[in-house]
């Protein structure tokens, strides 16, 4: 994949591990299929409700976190999904602490990257809607 001098910086690690991992995975998908470069994007969108992550997930998530602050924080505006846990009620939906804790676990790491905790899965309709011609993630 051609890569920007800012691209290719990542991959060597001088913008951090966290960096480093996420430009190697990104590369590793667009070599799959076939992609030339990578096209820059106005904001992103991430999925990580706790019954996908698991407790692997979150410790990654944590991971990440736990970086140098200039290291983890994302380059664009993020927003997240609805959280799976509403913590004024969980336990009378049939969920327990344990489950609680973990979405509490998420919570911290993705808003110590700098996520905006939205919670809306229709963030492109209500929060930031893109304009003609961007390209989210």
């Amino acid at each position: 994949m051609r890569l920007s001098d800012e691209e290719k910086a990542m991959l060597a690690g001088e913008l951090g591990e966290p960096r480093r991992w996420a430009i190697a995975h990104q590369i590793a998908v667009g070599e799959f299929f076939d992609a030339v470069d990578f096209v820059a994007v106005s904001q992103a969108h991430v999925m990580a409700d706790t019954e996908s992550l698991g407790e692997a997930g979150v410790r990654f998530l944590e991971t990440l976190a736990a970086a140098p602050q200039p290291e983890r924080r994302v380059w664009v505006p993020t927003i997240t999904d609805p959280r799976g846990v509403d913590f004024a009620i969980y336990r009378r939906l049939g969920q327990n602490a344990a489950m609680a804790a973990l979405e509490r676990r998420v919570i911290a790491a993705l808003s110590a990257c700098g996520v905006l905790m939205t919670d809306t899965c229709i963030n492109y309709q209500t929060i930031m809607a893109p304009l003609r011609g961007e390209h989210v993630a």
